[in-house]
C-alpha cells in the first residue's frame, strides 16, 4: 500500500486452494483508496466498502492499493455586526494537513475579529465567519479666540464611524461662535 492507508491483512497470506480472502483497505485520515491493482491490473470496479475479496484461489497473486491526500474546503464569511454581508465569501480548497493563511480584508471605519484566519486544515471542511466592529474615533472640538487663545476647554468624545454627531458651541460672554453647531459624519478618522 502506498503512504496514506493500509492492506489487512498485510504481507503474504496464505489461503487454502479454491478459497476466499477478503482484504480491507483502510486509508489514513484525511486519505481516500484512489486506486487499486490486483496482478497489475486495474481492479478499483471490484471494490465494495473499500474491501477487495479474492475467490476460487488457485494461485499466487497480489494486491496494491494507493491512497490520495482529500481536499477540503476553507469557507471564510465576512459580516458586520448585525450579521449583514460586510465583504464577499472566501472559499479555498486545501489539502489535509496543510496549513492556511487567508488575511481578512480591510474596511474603512470597522476592525475585523480576526485579521487573519490560519490553521492546519482538518478531514473535513471548515467554516469561519469574520466579524467587523465599527470603529470609534475622536472628534475634537477647540474653542479658541480669533488670536488663538483658549476660549473655552476643548470638547472631545467618541464617536462611532458613520455616526452623526451635533454639538453647540458654548456661550461665551460678548463673543459670537463662527460656528454655532459643528455637526457632521463621522469619517474613518480623528477629526
Amino acid at each position: 500500500a502506498s503512504a496514506g492507508g493500509s492492506i489487512s491483512p498485510s504481507g503474504q497470506v496464505a489461503v487454502p486452494y479454491n478459497g476466499t480472502q477478503a482484504f480491507k483497505l483502510n486509508p489514513d485520515e484525511g486519505y481516500s483508496l484512489s486506486g487499486l491493482t490486483v496482478d497489475n491490473v486495474n481492479a478499483m470496479s471490484q471494490v465494495e466498502n473499500n474491501t477487495y475479496t479474492f475467490t476460487n484461489v488457485i494461485e499466487d497473486h497480489t494486491i496494491n492499493a494507493n491512497f490520495a491526500v482529500n481536499n477540503y474546503n476553507l469557507t471564510v464569511h465576512y459580516v458586520y455586526a448585525d450579521n449583514t454581508t460586510a465583504a464577499p465569501d472566501h472559499t479555498e480548497s486545501f489539502a489535509f494537513g496543510a496549513e492556511y493563511s487567508v488575511e481578512s480584508p480591510v474596511i474603512a471605519g470597522y476592525t475585523a475579529d480576526q485579521l487573519t484566519v490560519a490553521g492546519t486544515m482538518p478531514a473535513q471542511d471548515v467554516d469561519v465567519t469574520v466579524t467587523y466592529n465599527v470603529n470609534s474615533y475622536t472628534l475634537t472640538i477647540h474653542y479658541v479666540y480669533a488670536d488663538q487663545t483658549v476660549a473655552r476647554p476643548d470638547y472631545t468624545a467618541q464617536v462611532a464611524y458613520g455616526a452623526e454627531y451635533s454639538v453647540e458651541s458654548p456661550v461665551v460672554e460678548c463673543y459670537t461662535a463662527d460656528q454655532l453647531t459643528v455637526a457632521g459624519t463621522m469619517p474613518a478618522q480623528d477629526v
